[in-house]
């Protein structure tokens, strides 16, 4: 399943993953070039798909990286290909 969601996430352009290293599990973590990341949380929000905005804790992290926060996605069980391409 990650795997779907990371290429279907590669193709929006402007769309940067954060972190993960080279074995992402079921958490990714991405911001939107010019969009704030509480904008994309409401517009997704919008269309029943739920996310987690902000700086998760890590603030310091997010000052390195230049960030003011970060959009989170968590994958279950429960989520299937059709969940993904509501993203």
């Amino acid at each position: 399943m990650t795997g779907y969601a990371l290429d279907r996430l590669s193709r929006i352009p402007g769309l940067n993953l954060v972190g993960g290293g080279q074995r992402r599990l079921s958490v990714l973590s991405f911001d939107l070039d010019g969009v704030h990341p509480h904008d994309v949380g409401t517009v997704l929000d919008q269309h029943n798909v739920a996310v987690r905005v902000g700086n998760h804790c890590a603030q310091p992290l997010m000052d390195r990286l230049e960030l003011p926060g970060v959009v989170r996605v968590s994958l279950g069980v429960y989520n299937d290909e059709a969940d993904i391409d509501l993203w």
